[in-house]
């Protein structure tokens, strides 16, 4: 790669969170497209779900008192069921085929 690879790579990282929470845009819509300049695939998609968990959870402390339960359910139910399903499909394609279908978005 080039020197400093890693410190590119965290800071990328931190400033795609810090606009996604601030901004109230998804972070991966940052952080993929740059994170793929950097990385393979496969550690792009990983890393990616380390930010939506590390970030979820700091989110979820900071505005605890103001989350509607109602809705964080109807949300996050069918979220966290396509996401399984998807992480169950995910190996039917390439990683080539991945590359290109993100280079779309």
């Amino acid at each position: 790669m080039f020197p400093n690879h890693e410190l590119y790579f965290v800071l990328l990282a931190f400033v795609s969170e810090l606009v996604g929470t601030l901004s109230g845009v998804s972070s991966s819509t940052l952080f993929v497209p740059m994170a793929k300049l950097l990385e393979s695939v496969p550690v792009v998609l990983a890393l990616t779900a380390s930010l939506h968990v590390l970030g979820n959870s700091t989110r979820t402390v900071l505005y605890w008192k103001n989350i509607d339960w109602r809705i964080a359910i109807k949300f996050g139910v069918p979220s966290l069921i396509m996401t399984g399903i998807g992480a169950q499909y995910s190996d039917l394609f390439s990683e080539r085929t991945y590359s290109i279908f993100w280079d779309f978005f």
